[in-house]
């Protein structure tokens, strides 16, 4: 029996890492309409006179094929069409109060050849003169789909923090990395876990005691 309890506890220590309570900011642009020359994209809205396109074959059909795997559905291509089409992708503001989030998102290269870079910031004013909690600058090849793949980068936030996610196309012409997939979530365990933790350490300690009445 005192086994079940030791891996009951080990379970339960291991889960604690993997839980996420709550996902505070997510967009995969699948509620949009695919189309070029788009300024308001979800949660994004492209700024500085900008423009991205809105790729993929929901709700429409415009280059579907530049959503390649782990992009799926509608995805950012973000060197836009016409006029200004280096697209700079900024969120609404993000309230982040003291503690630990995870920022996620797919970028990709641009499927059509050119090489692109794109830079990702999260942080006051967009870190322009501002604090800047996460900054990252991806170079991709044509048909790189790993090296801008970022999965839970964790960022820890010491005071309440009203923060921009930007992303911007620093690549000439209108083909631009890809983008899908973005998310922030924070770090609390899942109430589950507590309980298998507890439940696991009482009866650990029921079976000490038992033990030291015998004695």
């Amino acid at each position: 029996m005192k086994s079940v309890y030791f891996a009951l506890l080990g379970f339960a220590v291991l889960m604690l890492p993997l839980a996420r309570a709550t996902v505070i900011f997510s967009e995969n642009f699948d509620e949009l309409t695919p189309g070029p020359s788009q300024t308001s994209v979800g949660l994004f809205t492209a700024i500085d006179g900008t423009n991205v396109d809105v790729v993929g074959g929901i709700n429409g059909n415009y280059f579907p094929q530049l959503c390649v795997s782990p992009t799926s559905g509608n995805c950012i291509d973000m060197g836009g069409t016409g006029g200004n089409p280096q697209g700079v992708l900024q969120s609404g503001t993000i309230t982040l109060s003291p503690g630990t989030y995870y920022l996620s998102f797919d970028l990709i290269g641009s499927q059509r050849g050119p090489t692109a870079q794109t830079e990702v910031t999260l942080g006051i004013s967009g870190c322009s003169g501002g604090t800047c909690l996460y900054d990252e600058v991806f170079d991709l090849s044509s048909n790189d789909d790993t090296d801008g793949i970022v999965t839970d980068a964790p960022i820890t936030v010491s005071s309440t923090t009203m923060a921009l996610l930007t992303l911007t196309d620093d690549t000439s012409g209108n083909m631009g990395d890809i983008l899908d997939n973005v998310s922030i979530a924070n770090s609390v365990p899942e109430p589950g876990s507590f309980g298998l933790l507890g439940i696991a350490l009482a009866a650990l300690a029921a079976t000490g005691y038992r033990r030291r009445r015998r004695a």
